[in-house]
């Protein structure tokens, strides 16, 4: 598929929250479960369903885009696989995948979302990382980056990126040393969400 291509499936194509548990679901984690995260993470506002509804009345169901679900299965996966739940975390992380932060190498592809360039990505062949940093505000240095906060302020970074082109460097090696990181390599997550499509496999 070409970048036209996927751009045209990524705004044509959406997905009640049972259909998108059908794509999320894998080993270990059931499409039941898959199911009610994609409506937790709706109503704690950390996927962004896309003003579509299927039905009305009782039977109205919310239609998410593959970027919502790509979105769902790394706040998913961080739940699964690292017992993360803590509601500030997955707010700065579904913050970062939905808008590009500053000096990423990987904004240069013209995806709308970093979450999107990720799933494009995927398809093409290429292969995207998530990495989380949690930080507390000490002695690191933090403050002369977020001169407001109080000590023992608890903060995390997230990143997703072209393993190819690397973390920018202004962030990866001047940023304040974390004092933990989690790494998702998100190569055959993101092949299963995008099993559907051709050339994602």
């Amino acid at each position: 598929m070409n970048d036209d291509q996927i751009l045209a499936m990524f705004r044509n194509e959406v997905f009640s929250a049972g259909e998108g548990a059908a794509l999320m679901a894998e080993p270990g984690i059931s499409r039941d479960t898959c199911a009610s995260q994609i409506r937790a993470f709706q109503q704690r506002n950390l996927i962004h369903p896309e003003g579509e509804v299927r039905r009305s009345g009782r039977t109205a169901h919310k239609l998410y885009s593959y970027g919502a679900l790509g979105v769902a299965k790394v706040l998913s996966l961080l739940t699964a696989d690292f017992s993360m739940a803590d509601n500030d975390m997955f707010s700065s992380v579904a913050a970062h995948l939905y808008g590009w932060p500053l000096h990423n190498p990987s904004n240069d592809c013209g995806w709308r979302h970093p979450i999107e360039a990720a799933l494009a990505g995927t398809i093409k062949g290429e292969y995207w990382v998530f990495r989380l940093d949690m930080l507390r505000v000490d002695e690191s240095g933090i403050n002369d980056v977020h001169p407001d906060l109080q000590p023992g302020t608890r903060l995390a970074r997230a990143y997703i990126y072209d393993l190819d082109k690397g973390l920018a460097k202004d962030r990866a090696i001047n940023a304040p040393m974390p004092r933990g990181s989690v790494t998702m390599h998100l190569n055959l997550p993101f092949k299963r969400l995008l099993r559907n499509v051709a050339g994602a496999n």
